[in-house]
């Protein structure tokens, strides 16, 4: 759950713009679950099962990191108001966050996204099939090319995300 729960997180994060924290985070999951996971699985020679506990406490860490940041954060954000709640409890002024013709912007905006991703896993769904069919050595060296591919593929992500939420600031 804690790792799901990450992903939503990070994408909270991303889109008010508070990428330092986004990175904050991922750099408190992926240092501590090293960092536990050698501790766990070799120092203490827990084996599998330390490295597991390692990965579910290293998620924990971060989600708890992630939710803190939120309720900082979420406390500076124009669409909430204060009202009778405790300060950490924000309150929604729903319709200054569903005006139709924002809505219907960044709707326009998230097709082209979704279209994009679309024809990505088109490609690598494709691209490996056609890869088992050459064998195995080929399905080897095609991994490596798909491999340089998604790194591609992410920075590309990194520009898309950081568009959509200048983009969907300035709507």
């Amino acid at each position: 759950p804690a790792a799901l729960s990450n992903y939503v997180v990070q994408a909270w994060l991303i889109n008010v713009q508070r990428t330092d924290l986004a990175l904050a985070a991922n750099l408190i999951l992926n240092l501590s679950n090293a960092a536990l996971c050698i501790s766990f699985g070799y120092v203490l020679d827990y084996g599998i099962v330390g490295v597991a506990t390692a990965t579910a406490v290293s998620n924990y860490l971060a989600f708890t990191f992630g939710i803190i940041q939120i309720s900082r954060v979420s406390q500076q954000l124009p669409w909430l108001e204060s009202g009778r709640r405790p300060s950490w409890w924000p309150s929604i002024n729903w319709p200054l966050v569903f005006q139709s013709q924002r809505l219907l912007k960044l709707a326009s905006l998230n097709g082209n996204v979704v279209l994009r991703s679309i024809c990505m896993m088109t490609i690598v769904t494709d691209f490996t099939s056609l890869s088992v069919r050459l064998g195995s050595s080929a399905l080897a060296g095609n991994n490596l090319l798909m491999q340089l591919q998604m790194m591609i593929s992410f920075a590309a992500d990194g520009f898309a995300n950081a568009g959509e939420a200048l983009i969907g600031e300035a709507i």
